[in-house]
């Protein structure tokens, strides 16, 4: 909901509050010193707070508030450094400064952060001790400006180094002083600084257009998890729901082989059926298997990019994203217009392996950027999972040294279940087919299609089956990607 400028009383009553004097001195010889103008209400947060536009000209009042009566339907009124009048310059929380009237002249002078206090009369509130309003806006001021610096600092190039300083920063401490503090590069603040006005504005204003939000870490819906990292993004750009769901992070090669297909594929249908969200890159292979698996069976999946919210990659994904974004969501930390740059892909890794409890690794090669995703994992102490593959396959390369070097083996589905401490949705739903065994004669190998010809049953629901029952052991498939039956077997008895 956007309020109207209209519910917003334009002859509002400024008295300054005297840092000196009692809280409820006034010192009314300064009174005429300042100007309000209120330009309307222009957001809201979750708690309702609003949005109102005081421009003070005098300096040497900086550390004084004042009390503001207005009539607003809501809790408050936000906080914000306004910038200077006399320069026209915009305020990402307020647009285009206003034109000059005559109720309104225009005011010549440099304007100063100052604290608003605000006795509301909306239509739940009474008068309220503004002692108690100036912790609330306060707090939403801190908010708002944490927000936009750090959007400025991301605009601005900041890096990994940077990243991370602004990580140690204290929850409520000004990012800005304490990044000085810490040396930072007075070049790259001073450049956020200004980045986090009228560019941050015009970026927020785009992006919302297109349904996409800009998350930091102090944001309710921020990931918890990904908070917690070595090397945190500065924020998240998304779009569709970020739930608190368990999460698992499925990846694998781009070229991926029809059996590590449908394994990412099965995979994200049993994770979706348990409740637990399903996190991929939405790259081609087994990324694309894995979203469409949890897709399938109506799950949450999110999509983590390497490029900005405007540039979907790969492009014939387009409508895969639409997918997703309907029940998971779309997640990246770059800002728009970022094209799909090489260096992106593994720095976007570790918001893969920082966002789950759990990490997949299906097929990869020696080199394959899923294997920075466990590595990445390791570090920060999640389970690494492999499925392992065909010595002859040079996309079992990593998952089996994964496994050779200390990761979980992958053999059924309740591996999962139990590295993530859920239960399996399998338990309530009915067993593959066993049926298919006895299709398959001993010493013959089928393809899946025979199989599912022999059984008269349809194929891809034979393929789903003859996979479950290759993780529990029943059957093998060969390297020409034919099915044979394990000796022992019930159905070889």
């Amino acid at each position: 909901m956007v309020w109207n400028a209209g519910e917003v009383r334009p002859g509002v009553v400024v008295e300054q509050m005297s840092p000196n004097a009692g809280e409820n001195s006034f010192r009314a010889e300064d009174r005429n010193r300042f100007v309000t103008r209120t330009e309307g209400i222009l957001n809201q947060e979750r708690k309702g707070v609003g949005v109102i536009h005081v421009s003070v000209c005098d300096q040497h009042v900086a550390n004084t508030a004042l009390l503001v009566d207005c009539q607003c339907p809501g809790d408050g009124a936000r906080i914000h450094r306004d910038a200077p009048i006399d320069q026209e310059r915009r305020h990402p929380a307020f647009g285009a400064v206003a034109p000059e009237t005559a109720e309104h002249p225009k005011i010549h002078g440099t304007s100063i952060p100052v604290p608003i206090l605000v006795r509301g009369t909306g239509k739940n509130d009474a008068i309220r001790d503004t002692r108690s309003d100036t912790r609330v806006n306060m707090h939403a001021m801190q908010h708002e400006e944490d927000r936009l610096f750090r959007l400025g600092m991301l605009l601005a190039g900041g890096g990994p180094k940077i990243r991370r300083q602004v990580a140690a920063v204290p929850c409520g401490s000004d990012i800005g002083t304490a990044l000085a503090e810490r040396q930072a590069p007075r070049a790259l603040l001073a450049t956020a600084r200004e980045l986090a006005g009228a560019e941050a504005a015009t970026v927020l204003d785009r992006t919302a257009r297109a349904g996409w939000r800009w998350l930091v870490p102090s944001d309710e819906e921020f990931p918890s998890l990904l908070g917690t990292i070595t090397d945190p993004p500065l924020g998240l750009f998304v779009r569709g729901r970020v739930t608190s769901a368990k999460t698992v992070t499925i990846v694998g090669s781009r070229k991926a082989t029809p059996y590590g297909r449908q394994v990412a594929r099965l995979l994200g249908e049993e994770l979706a059926s348990a409740g637990v969200v399903v996190i991929s890159g939405m790259a081609r292979g087994i990324d694309e298997s894995a979203h469409r698996g949890a897709i399938a069976r109506g799950g949450e999946s999110w999509a983590v990019w390497g490029t900005g919210p405007d540039r979907i990659y790969p492009p014939e994904h387009g409508e895969l994203a639409e997918e997703l974004a309907v029940d998971g969501a779309l997640l990246t930390e770059y800002p728009p217009g970022t094209p799909p740059r090489r260096h992106h892909f593994p720095e976007r890794n570790r918001i893969l392996a920082g966002l789950a409890m759990a990490v997949v690794v299906v097929e990869a090669a020696a080199r394959s950027g899923a294997l920075v995703t466990a590595r990445l994992a390791v570090e920060e102490g999640r389970e690494v999972l492999a499925v392992p593959g065909n010595i002859f396959s040079e996309f079992s390369v990593g998952p089996n040294t994964l496994i050779r070097v200390g990761a979980r083996p992958l053999l059924t589905p309740r591996d999962l279940f139990e590295a993530v401490d859920v239960m399996p949705a399998s338990d309530r739903q009915p067993p593959p087919d066993e049926g298919l065994l006895r299709c398959i004669a001993a010493g013959e190998s089928l393809t899946s299609d025979e199989i599912a010809a022999r059984a008269q049953v349809d194929v891809a629901a034979a393929a789903a089956d003859l996979i479950a029952l290759e993780l529990e052991g029943s059957v093998r498939r060969e390297p020409d990607g034919r099915y044979a039956r394990v000796r022992g077997t019930p159905a070889d008895d």
